[in-house]
């Protein structure tokens, strides 16, 4: 197995906005490339901002995603979570928290 590859991406917009709509991009690229994705955040408050963004960052996407429950399931290809992690495999990790 290759060791794991770690990308860091700089938007040229400043703000926690366009840091969102950078990682929605990256969510949905790798969704279309049919890689499972999860989404991790700190803040329970970005979570929420975060979904519905992912319904109206462009015109014509469309990115499934769902949160993952208390016992770590989630069935979307795309997975929001604050924590636990969901069971099984994800291709992506898109860290917006603060931490590694």
């Amino acid at each position: 197995m290759p060791p794991p590859r770690v990308d860091f991406y700089v938007s040229e917009t400043a703000g926690a906005d366009a840091r969102l709509r950078l990682a929605c991009r990256v969510a949905e690229k790798a969704y279309l490339a049919k890689q499972a994705v999860v989404v991790l955040f700190d803040d329970v408050a970005l979570l929420p901002k975060f979904d519905d963004l992912l319904w109206t960052f462009g015109d014509g996407s469309f990115v499934p995603h769902d949160t993952v429950t208390a016992e770590g399931v989630c069935d979307s290809p795309v997975a929001l979570t604050t924590g636990p992690l969901p069971n099984g495999h994800a291709d992506v990790l898109i860290n917006l928290g603060n931490s590694v």
